[in-house]
């Protein structure tokens, strides 16, 4: 009796399993003939809420170093400084001093976006005095780059330095420094992708909530 009870059961769950849905309890054995819809397409993963807010993030921090490009391009033009004396014999300087010279500003526009960014994020302090410290930071720091960056970079070779236009243009690059460092600082105080933990949106919270 034992022995048939037994092998009643074993018949009953071999039954159970072979009416059991493909996938639980064996291989799954659908036909490939049959379309199975498709995975989410590109379209709907771009769309996705993360990738839009992210994408917006690093798109806006991007244009703030085009932007300040072009404002170093147009400021130093505008001030008409030369920096060197000789400048019969510029063009045939050596290319390190060339690029001491002319890549320095542009140099500093990226460091000040990321010292931006880093101030918004870091810089317990109201909206106001976060983007006043980005831009002042910046101003000095391209201002003292450029300068000492001139002044070293120069030594080696045989040239005479305009420090009265070296230092105009320096305080006029690190303008475009400062407008780009606070762009950055806004950029991570009101764009900053939900779900990134930063004392940036909780000092901007609590800022709003004083100003309501």
């Amino acid at each position: 009796m034992g022995t048939n009870g037994q092998t009643g059961k074993e018949e009953t769950t071999a039954h159970q399993r072979s009416d059991a849905p493909d996938g639980e309890n064996g291989p799954d054995r659908r036909d490939p003939s049959v379309d199975q819809p498709d995975d989410d397409s590109i379209v709907d993963l771009v769309q996705q809420p993360v990738v839009v807010e992210w994408t917006k993030f690093v798109a806006a921090l991007f244009a703030l170093v085009g932007v300040g490009f072009g404002l170093v391009a147009i400021l130093l033009d505008a001030a008409g400084q030369a920096l060197i004396d000789d400048t019969a014999g510029f063009e045939a300087l050596d290319p390190t001093i060339t690029m001491t010279f002319f890549a320095v500003p542009y140099f500093a526009v990226v460091a000040s976006v990321i010292v931006g960014a880093l101030l918004g994020w870091g810089l317990d302090r109201d909206e106001k005095t976060t983007f006043l410290t980005a831009g002042i930071s910046t101003l000095a720091g391209t201002a003292a780059f450029w300068l000492l960056g001139a002044f070293l970079g120069s030594v080696p070779f045989d040239v005479s330095v305009d420090f009265g236009g070296l230092i105009v243009s320096a305080i006029v690059a690190g303008i475009a420094s400062a407008v780009v460092a606070a762009g950055g600082a806004w950029t991570v105080r009101n764009l900053t992708p939900d779900g990134v933990e930063s004392t940036a949106r909780a000092a901007g919270a609590n800022v709003h909530a004083t100003d309501d």
